[in-house]
């Protein structure tokens, strides 16, 4: 669950994809807040909070990682740490 987990999370969330992670990856956090998957500490706990989401959570959960997607996809994360670095560069 922690392998290999950094360099295909943001292909799968571009593809619109929920995730299931590991709680001890770096991104976790963000997974939690937006809602875009699980953060399990197990297999055995993705199974059960799988076997408890309802068809509205997973909807839910589904429209959420279309929506950061489409930001992945757009380029807007790179497109602003490039402009922040700009900014520090020329600006401080």
């Amino acid at each position: 669950m922690t392998l290999n987990a950094c360099s295909k999370l943001s292909l799968y969330l571009a593809s619109g994809i929920p995730v299931i992670v590991h709680n001890s990856i770096p991104e976790a956090d963000t997974i939690f807040q937006k809602n875009l998957g699980l953060v399990v500490d197990s297999l055995d706990e993705a199974v059960e909070k799988i076997e408890k989401m309802t068809k509205d959570q997973y909807d839910q959960m589904v429209q959420n990682v279309a929506s950061f997607g489409r930001l992945l996809r757009g380029g807007f994360f790179t497109r602003k740490v490039l402009t922040d670095a700009l900014f520090q560069l020329l600006y401080n």
